[in-house]
């Protein structure tokens, strides 16, 4: 693997020797521009070449590293020039405005910068600098690369699948009684309906699937039912016919010679015909739909068949149409019972410190059975409290001789495509047990440029799909009664364990020195951690978030290269906020973050007098695409020149001061979605917002507008519009029904009294609530022509009797309750 690393390198080597560079930086820095572009071109397809394989030399680990770093310099390189190009638009713009009430927005893909020499005669420097370095990178790897010729390449571990068997001590399994009884139950039931029936155990690596898979497997009732058996551990890749030919070995206990499908699938018809047969297919990865259907086709004269199906991938269960059995993490008296089995032989130690290592360390494993076990394995024998600290203080990957629970973690995110390794790495930046909330992660993906449109969807959709695929593959799970996540503690420490050093969180002082290969660091305590911080490589760092837990606010490190940043400006010590956020020319994501200070007393809080203006300056960072002000309560004014972030796509308002939306917001054309929450001193949209074109999403919550604009309704892409406890709210507009792309409606606790008859012509609307409208008495009398509608809440409101026309639609879920 490592040599055809090297290769690519040679041969990304041999291409640049070609290219004719000038020595000298040229008026414009068109063309090594885009000389500069091929070479991050080329580079990021070694770096996707490189995710492919397992890289074994250190050097070509090395080299690696070191292409990820230009990369980013290269990449930095070509922002500057864009956003120069952005800045003298803005600029021209300004100078402009005398003449013309409305400037039409330029097409910027065409344009150039049109002035500033010194900047471009900078940019042309850095160029030249990042071309001398690919040069020395290069030839490096050629000079220090190894060959097939130099020796045999020894391999020290391998991270390919354990096979698994049917064969299993139950007198090691400790619990999964109710699983148990759950499986055999499945395996015994009779569906006359369909004779193929199959169930899929899906979870993360070492939570107990196969174990629970194979003691049903060998129940003695299950064997006396069952004319026919066969457990099959399924490769990586779903090839129908090496597995039909491995079911129709199981089932027989017999070596078939046969290789042809159609053979190998009448051979296996034959043996199945009229018989009850149960098959395990273990550490099934990806399948589709076809390939199963296929894959099925031996077993439809059987009497009855029975299959399981265990899986890392929630997405097998949709594919071969078979019933989900998530089941529950181990209960912690039996995490306990496990440990002690293994490291103490079964009983209870005498050694009560030992104990209370113990327990700190099974709830390190986050109640998975095999992260349990292998740590109880390693303590086996060991009576000195000492090792049994270091064990529980260690990260996972740091603990000698253990060789089980990352292993088997690491094939989930070998098998990961490669698309999604990025955001997952992101992931681990943040510290273990963190709410992951879906869109704001989507929004940090897109600021780093993980995430790229597909077709015709946009970015942000494309971002959900990206979650929602890492969550079937059980890198998430739903938080009980949230709308958040949260990932699995071994599957957070396996992401650090790859990512290494370029993702990091800061939870004390203790942490608080910053090594130059840190680019994305969360840090979460008082003001004095993040004046602690010490940085080797400041502007190595991409991502800044910063979570405030007292009334003390740091100043904010000078980091200029920043992508993401979320902090909190509140500080009347920060006379320099407006010069530093004018400094951010990168920053794609800002959120000033002051939640936390609602919980101080009054007398504790900051506020800043000279923050009832938000600063100008943010109006300078062309390339921003998300705007967060949340609990900025002293926050009066938003900057008038906020219609230039011609980039911006989201907007997010939450308990401000501000009297008004600026009139420049509707220059916004890229806008997606606009969220304004607890404003309650904006008593009114700007009734030019029909110039949103692409809005996709307006939210306003317990806001005391009283009517919208009509111009909303020629918001002609709008996907959801929410309006929660607006109480001034008395009517919607007339032409709402012109919305012809609205899918979600909320209009809940309001004073609106009817709704018009033009909301029956949204012919796209799947969700509508209607909640807490204690005012509502009726429903328009053709309510019964909204076709999509699948969701209607119509609780607490007005409306006496539920209305007949309801029985016209075709919902899924109704909740219905008067007030009266």
């Amino acid at each position: 693997m490592a040599t055809d690393f090297g290769a690519s390198i040679r041969s990304l080597f041999e291409r640049f020797l070609t290219w004719p560079l000038s020595s000298d930086p040229p008026p414009s820095v068109q063309a090594d521009l885009e000389k500069l572009k091929t070479i991050l071109h080329r580079i990021h397809a070694v770096l996707y070449d490189a995710e492919r394989r397992e890289i074994q030399y250190k050097t070509d680990q090395l080299r690696l590293k070191e292409l990820k770093d230009l990369a980013h310099d290269a990449e930095d390189v070509i922002d500057d020039y864009n956003y120069h190009t952005l800045r003298s638009l803005a600029e021209d713009k300004a100078s402009h405005k005398r003449k013309r009430d409305e400037e039409v927005l330029v097409d910027l893909s065409n344009s150039s910068p049109n002035g500033n020499v010194e900047k471009l005669a900078e940019i042309a420097g850095q160029i030249r600098k990042i071309f001398d370095k690919f040069t020395e990178i290069l030839k490096s790897s050629v000079q220090f690369s190894f060959t097939r010729h130099d020796g045999e390449h020894l391999i020290e571990g391998s991270r390919h699948p354990p096979v698994t068997s049917s064969m299993v001590n139950e007198s090691c399994i400790l619990g999964r009684e109710k699983e148990k009884k759950e499986l055999i139950n499945f395996f015994l039931s009779e569906n006359r309906e369909e004779n193929v029936s199959a169930i899929c155990i899906f979870g993360i690596a070492g939570k107990g699937k196969t174990t629970l898979a194979q003691i049903a497997y060998n129940n003695d009732r299950v064997c006396k039912h069952f004319d026919r058996k066969g457990w099959v551990w399924v490769p990586r890749h779903f090839d129908i016919t090496k597995l039909t030919k491995s079911v129709l070995e199981a089932v027989t206990v017999k070596a078939c010679g046969l290789t042809e499908l159609n053979t190998l699938q009448h051979a296996l018809k034959n043996e199945l015909w009229q018989k009850k047969v149960l098959l395990v297919l273990d550490n099934v990865w990806d399948v589709s739909s076809s390939n199963w259907e296929s894959f099925l086709m031996p077993f439809v004269d059987a009497e009855k068949v029975r299959i399981v199906i265990t899986t890392r991938n929630k997405e097998v269960t949709k594919n071969t149409q078979s019933q989900p059995y998530p089941f529950d993490e181990l209960p912690a008296a039996e995490c306990w019972s496990l440990f002690t089995q293994y490291a103490f032989g079964g009983q209870n130690s005498s050694e009560a410190n030992l104990c209370e290592i113990g327990k700190k360390i099974v709830q390190k494993c986050d109640c998975l059975p095999l992260a349990i076990k292998a740590l109880a394995c390693l303590l086996r024998n060991k009576t000195e409290a000492k090792y049994w600290d270091e064990v529980l203080t260690s990260e996972i990957w740091e603990l000698e001789n253990e060789n089980e629970i990352l292993p088997a973690l690491m094939l989930s995110y070998k098998y990961l495509p490669i698309h999604l390794k990025p955001l997952f790495l992101f992931c681990s930046m943040f510290p273990k047990g963190y709410l992951f909330e879906k869109e704001e992660l989507v929004r940090l993906w897109m600021a780093h440029n993980y995430i790229q449109p597909r077709g015709c969807k946009r970015v942000e959709d494309v971002g959900q799909e990206c979650f929602n695929e890492l969550k079937e593959r059980s890198f998430f799970d739903v938080v009980a009664k949230t709308t958040k996540y949260k990932m699995h503690g071994m599957i957070h420490s396996l992401g650090q364990s790859i990512a290494k050093k370029e993702f990091q969180a800061v939870l004390s002082k203790h942490h608080a020195d910053i090594s130059d290969e840190v680019r994305h660091l969360y840090v979460k305590g008082k003001g004095e951690i993040v004046d602690s911080l010490h940085f080797h490589k400041p502007n190595a760092l991409r991502t800044l978030l910063y979570e405030c837990l007292d009334a003390v606010v740091p100043r904010i490190p000078r980091v200029s290269k920043l992508r993401c940043l979320q902090h909190v400006f509140t500080d009347s010590s920060h006379e320099s906020v407006c010069s530093y956020l004018a400094c951010l020319i990168h920053l794609r994501y800002l959120r000033v973050y002051n939640k936390e200070f609602e919980r101080f007393p009054e007398s504790i809080r900051v506020y800043n007098k000279e923050f009832e203006r938000f600063p100008e300056s943010i109006c300078q960072l062309y390339n921003l695409q998300s705007l967060i002000l949340d609990y900025c309560g002293d926050l009066e004014e938003l900057p008038g020149g906020i219609g230039n972030l011609v980039n911006l796509r989201y907007i997010g308002l939450s308990s401000l001061n501000i009297t008004r939306l600026p009139d420049s917001i509707c220059q916004l054309s890229n806008l997606q979605k606009l969220k304004l929450n607890d404003c309650r001193n904006i008593k009114e949209l700007p009734s030019g917002i029909n110039n949103l074109f692409h809005l996709r999403e307006l939210v306003l919550c317990q806001m005391d507008i009283s009517e919208l604009p009509d111009s909303v309704c020629q918001l002609t892409n709008l996907q959801v519009l929410e309006l929660s406890g607006c109480c001034n709210l008395s009517r919607l507009p007339r032409d709402i029904g012109n919305l012809s792309n609205l899918y979600t409606l909320e209009v809940t606790d309001t004073e609106i009294q009817e709704l018009p008859e033009s909301i029956c012509r949204l012919s796209k609307l799947q969700k509508l609530s209607l909640s807490g409208n204690w005012n509502l008495e009726d429903l328009p009398s053709n309510f019964g022509e909204l076709a999509s509608l699948r969701y209607l809440e119509l609780n607490d409101v007005g409306i006496r009797t539920q209305p007949k026309c309801l029985s016209d639609l075709s919902l899924q879920y109704l909740r219905y309750k008067a007030a009266y």
